[in-house]
């Protein structure tokens, strides 16, 4: 298999994981809704939770009863737009499938009640929309809504995306307390905020790391993470120590997530290259955090 196919095969097997993996994401999400959150009274985060207090508003004050899954799927679009103009296609078109998935869920699954006790539900709940959301994170997606503005936020000046999603759902936190009362609206800050430390224990794309490449074919491997990675490198002389061999040593940095598309890269143009990979905790000097549109 010539190179060419091989590294089509790659992004085919990606795309297609992170499309399951969207999918369980999603199922999660809901549950975390139906099981947790809904019977509790409280509201998550997002789109969602801006839907959920749309739909009790307009219920309540004006006897209107729409869908809450087809709240949050129109209410979506806007975003959607902007992900696919600001982020990346395949990271829109993964999020377009858990959008999808979640609004069709969300207005097909009973609600059901599995606790007496609404800190429990608040606990769960948290922790299964963060894990939901998390998930769809860590493979190139999102649940979409605030989850697409976080990702633009967090690639474009870096640090956690839950904190970034943590500081816009404060609006959600006030509209709940104005709608409904305080109580409610300090049970939702404790939801939001569980989930928001599980997506970010799940989702680590804002951790970097550095790769030493020893290699004996530099050009292809550079190309590929200025392509694939929008990562350049610095290219040194290098020698083996036992075999004498003249080498190059490639240093980059990548994010946690881009590791697996370096190793994808290294195995496919070189299969004896050395990789050694070690954490970063900061960067200063000529290092630029680039995220170009991607298809």
């Amino acid at each position: 298999m010539d190179f060419i196919a091989k590294m089509k095969q790659f992004d085919k097997r990606t795309f297609f994981e992170g499309l399951v993996a969207v999918i369980v994401g999603s199922c999660i999400y809901v549950a975390g809704f139906k099981l947790f959150a809904i019977p509790a009274g409280v509201y998550s985060g997002g789109i969602t939770g801006l839907s959920q207090i749309l739909e009790g508003y307009l219920a309540s004050n004006f006897g209107i009863s729409l869908s809450l899954g087809m709240l949050t799927i129109l209410a979506n679009i806007p975003l959607l737009i902007f992900g696919w103009l600001k982020v990346s296609r395949s990271f829109v078109i993964l999020s377009i499938v858990s959008v999808v998935t979640t609004g069709v869920l969300l207005s097909v699954v009973p609600t059901y009640s599995i606790a007496d006790e609404i800190w429990i539900d608040v606990l769960f709940g948290g922790l299964l929309i963060g894990a939901g959301t998390g998930i769809s994170l860590r493979y190139g997606g999102s649940t979409g809504g605030i989850d697409i503005i976080s990702m633009y936020a967090s690639l474009r000046r870096g640090g956690a995306f839950g904190n970034y999603s943590l500081y816009i759902n404060a609006g959600v936190i006030l509209l709940a307390g104005l709608v409904n009362n305080l109580e409610v609206a300090l049970y939702t800050l404790i939801m939001i905020y569980v989930s928001t430390q599980v997506v970010n224990t799940i989702h680590t794309q804002h951790r970097k790391l550095t790769a030493f490449i020893v290699t004996a074919n530099p050009e292809p491997i550079l190309h590929q993470l200025h392509v694939r990675c929008k990562r350049g490198g610095t290219v040194i002389d290098a020698q083996g120590s036992f075999s004498g061999q003249e080498r190059k040593m490639i240093m980059t940095v990548v994010s946690s997530y881009q590791l697996h598309i370096l190793r994808e890269i290294v195995s496919v143009y070189d299969e004896h290259a050395f990789v050694n990979i070690v954490p970063t905790r900061d960067i200063y000097g000529n290092f630029a955090s680039i995220f170009g549109r991607q298809k």
